[in-house]
C-alpha cells in the first residue's frame, strides 16, 4: 500500500534531495505528493511553463524507489494571475474580494 508524505523540493537546497529521499524511504515512505503550492514555479509568467525543478526532484525520488503524485497548484495562484484576472479571487458573503498572498484566496 501507499505510505506517503508531502514533499516541497522548492524549499530545500538541491544538494539535500538525495539524502532526504533516502531518509524518507528508510522511514517507509514510498510515495510523495508535491506541487500544490508551486504554481508560481510551474508558470512564473502567463503562458511560460518551467517544470525543470520538479523533473529533477522526481528523478531523484524515483532513483531511490519513491513514486510521486503531482498535485494541482490551485491553492496558491501566482501574482500574475490575480493581478490580470482579479475575478478569480474569492469573494466572501459580504461581497469583499480576497487579496493576493494567502492560501485559498482564489
Amino acid at each position: 500500500f501507499l505510505l506517503g508524505a508531502p514533499h516541497y523540493p522548492e524549499h530545500v537546497d538541491e544538494s539535500c534531495w538525495r539524502r532526504d529521499a533516502e531518509r524518507m524511504l528508510a522511514a517507509g515512505v514510498n510515495t510523495v505528493r508535491m506541487g500544490e503550492f508551486a504554481w508560481h514555479i510551474f508558470e512564473p509568467y502567463e503562458g511560460k511553463f518551467d517544470f525543470d525543478l520538479f523533473d529533477r526532484a522526481i528523478e531523484v525520488l524515483g532513483a531511490v524507489g519513491i513514486d510521486t503524485i503531482i498535485c494541482t497548484p490551485t491553492a496558491t495562484p501566482p501574482r500574475w494571475l490575480t493581478v490580470n484576472y482579479p475575478e478569480v479571487l474569492r469573494v466572501d458573503v459580504n461581497g469583499h474580494r480576497a487579496s493576493h498572498g494567502s492560501r485559498q484566496h482564489a
